[in-house]
């Protein structure tokens, strides 16, 4: 791969487009600039703890989606078991037969 020197470092083609999309989402217009936002914002998220790593990330997805499947489940059954009670006659549900 091809690298060229760019302001006293060396990158590629695909990192020279990377850089100049951020400029233009960070709306700097120095790579200087560009450097110090990056470092902050870096700084920030890692003084805060912010980052997860992903598979912290994707087991709690996980456990998330099976805990909203369960109730689901759980809340199926409750609403036959309240549609078995309507269906009861008075002394049956007030005697609990």
């Amino acid at each position: 791969m091809a690298e060229w020197i760019r302001k006293g470092y060396r990158a590629d083609e695909e990192t020279d487009k990377k850089i100049k999309e951020l400029l233009r989402i960070y709306k700097l217009k120095s790579e200087n600039d560009l450097f110090r936002a990056i470092v902050s914002d870096i700084y920030e998220l890692k003084k805060s703890k912010a980052l997860v790593p992903f598979e912290e990330l994707e087991k709690r997805d996980t456990e998330l989606k099976t805990a909203l499947l369960e109730i689901g489940r759980l809340r199926g059954v409750l609403e036959e078991k309240e549609k078995g009670e309507e269906k009861k006659g008075f002394w049956a549900r007030l005697f609990g037969k």
